[in-house]
């Protein structure tokens, strides 16, 4: 499943190939405004207020342990070197970091978390919710971190948070350099498939509209993965953005017929 809808066929001509590398672009940027759960809101405090954190050991098991180590993803048109998606070790930090820090836009200023407070636009603050295995941890709960992996490099990752018989996709970024080859689309796709073998009915997800009512840009590139808008809200997450933000909720059935 590739970002943009499909693969480039073969007898398209340069300038048709080069205008679909563009969207392929502008869709990664388009998801590095990630929708926050209330967890990451307290990290995020819990790095601005100083890096100590009292917390004991998260008392968790970590969905994603065992046979989500390490799944090798097959090769697409648009992905130049075999793709891994594994979960994440604290050595990775650094490299998530740098893949959050890569796509960061000021044109993301009233719609997502002030740069200067994300947790995973700093390694300190990463490093001090950060719980072995791979769960980023505040006193509201955990999200728990996947990176997708080529040639010895992290290229992206995504966070995703338990939820009953849903699971909540609340953070996906990829390194800037590497957008346009499909990565989003596959780290999105492991998580559906990882859903759906842990029987749950369905992934869910928010991205946000600013006070003037505008919907950010990922919105259409999460409809055309299948994700149908299920409302809007205000809630911790929008107000510490400002006031009149709203997150648009968003879900997409995994679990089969009835889902």
């Amino acid at each position: 499943m590739l970002a943009g809808g499909g693969q480039v066929p073969a007898r398209k001509t340069a300038e048709m190939a080069s205008r679909d590398r563009a969207e392929n672009r502008t869709d990664d940027r388009a998801r590095s405004v990630p929708r926050r759960s209330a967890a990451t809101v307290a990290a995020d405090r819990l790095g601005a207020g100083g890096l100590a954190h009292d917390g004991g050991q998260i008392d968790r098991k970590s969905a994603f342990a065992g046979s989500m180590d390490s799944v090798s993803q097959p090769p697409t048109t648009m992905t130049h070197a075999p793709l891994s998606i594994r979960s994440a070790t604290r050595a990775d930090i650094p490299a998530i970091v740098e893949c959050a820090r890569s796509t960061s836009e000021e044109e993301e200023v009233g719609f997502g978390t002030p740069l200067s407070l994300r947790t995973f636009n700093d390694v300190e603050r990463l490093s001090a919710v950060w719980r072995d295995p791979n769960v980023a941890y505040s006193d509201a709960g955990g999200e728990e971190v996947i990176v997708a992996e080529t040639e010895g490099q992290v290229v992206g990752y995504v966070t995703v948070e338990e939820r009953g018989e849903e699971l909540d996709l609340v953070n996906i970024d990829v390194r800037r350099t590497q957008q346009g080859r499909g990565i989003g689309s596959r780290l999105v796709q492991f998580v559906e498939q990882r859903a759906a073998g842990e029987g749950r009915r369905a992934v869910t997800l928010g991205t946000t509209t600013n006070a003037e009512g505008v919907a950010w840009k990922s919105l259409s590139w999460w409809q055309k993965l299948g994700y149908t808008v299920i409302g809007e809200e205000e809630n911790a997450y929008t107000r510490a953005i400002g006031v009149g933000v709203r997150e648009i909720r968003m879900r997409k059935p995994v679990g089969g017929a009835g889902a």
